[in-house]
């Protein structure tokens, strides 16, 4: 199987060194940019199998080139780096749809261990980057994370637009149905448990009657020859 290829993208021309030769070295081929706006440019000219990024950036940031690889190249993974690592930054690329995010200085088995299960998904395709629209046909790889950050952001359209998203947790099978759709499915259900709740509690007051009280008491009572005889005479009497 062919090399894949890794676009790393830092300011810092010994960042890129160092990381380069740790990814080289896991046995990954390597693209370096030194730019946000030189990386933009290195995807559209040569196919890239995961884009691994500093966040601070003059220009054209990590977080930018997150957005526009999510909207121009979907299913390719993104994995962010950045020093000082906080809460804000870890919860903006999560809803960019970030791989991971991970805090610099990365030691060399964190890297290659965060790569490789980023690039999981996409070990079996032969797709690389391609662009929306692209006439060539292409696989498209969700990472687990990614698919967290999209039904997120599913969810939030499909309320707003009235629609329910209705899933089983730990199964990969979902469906979307209106919400009249819902509402009458839910409707159906509570109508037909409605139903035998009635009947069941006429059963039970046909059953408090002193006629059924008096009934059952002499079926406990009866000897088997008394019950035999008992169901005969209803068998004749329905033919």
């Amino acid at each position: 199987m062919a090399e894949q290829r890794i676009l790393l993208v830092d300011c810092q021309p010994k960042t890129l060194a160092m990381y380069g030769k740790v990814l080289e070295k896991g046995g990954f081929a390597v693209t370096a940019a030194e730019s946000g706006r030189e990386a933009v440019q290195k995807m559209k000219d040569e196919p890239i199998d995961l884009v691994l990024a500093d966040v601070v950036m003059p220009r054209i940031d990590g977080l930018e080139i997150l957005k526009q690889v999510g909207t121009e190249y979907p299913g390719v993974p993104v994995i962010l780096m950045v020093g000082g690592l906080t809460n804000e930054i870890v919860l903006e690329a999560a809803e960019s749809g970030a791989a991971q995010t991970l805090g610099k200085p990365v030691k060399p088995g964190i890297l290659l261990r965060s790569v490789r299960q980023a690039l999981r998904p996409r070990r079996e395709s032969t797709g690389h980057l391609r662009k929306s629209g692209s006439t060539e046909s292409q696989t498209v790889e969700v990472t687990a994370t990614r698919a967290k950050n999209r039904l997120g952001q599913m969810l939030d359209q499909l309320s707003n637009d009235k629609v329910v998203f209705i899933t089983r947790h730990n199964s990969p099978k979902a469906a979307l149905v209106s919400m009249e759709k819902y509402m009458e499915l839910t409707t159906s259900v509570e109508r037909k448990l409605d139903t035998l709740s009635k009947e069941f509690d006429e059963m039970l007051a046909a059953m408090q009657t002193p006629k059924a009280r008096e009934g059952m008491k002499s079926a406990f009572d009866a000897t088997p020859r008394q019950l035999g005889e008992a169901a005969l005479k209803t068998a004749r009497n329905r033919d």
